[in-house]
């Protein structure tokens, strides 16, 4: 059986890693898809069914965080989560 605290060490291990990301709004953890870089991420998060794509658009990170300097904030973490709906749930709703 395994206790809680050895879970939790072995998912901040793996966040320091940059094997896992870390899904604030449903306090829960995915696997990192990009693994060849360094990224800040974004999530698209089907409201239905809950599947979670990750994202890694360079360009969003580069508006975001020019746009917190410009205001004198350096940025340390940046994490998006978009809410919709995936393209099978829309299917099935049809």
């Amino acid at each position: 059986r395994v206790m809680p605290p050895t879970v939790y060490r072995a998912l901040n291990f793996l966040l320091a890693k940059g094997l896992v990301h870390r899904v604030e709004s449903m306090n829960a953890f995915v696997a990192c898809t990009r693994l060849e870089a360094e990224h800040q991420e974004q999530f698209l998060i089907c409201t239905e069914c809950g599947r979670t794509e990750e994202l890694a658009d360079q360009g969003v990170s580069d508006i975001l965080r020019a746009t917190a300097e410009t205001r004198g904030f350096t940025l340390t973490h940046q994490t998006i989560e978009l809410r919709g709906q995936c393209a099978q749930c829309r299917a099935a709703a049809a």
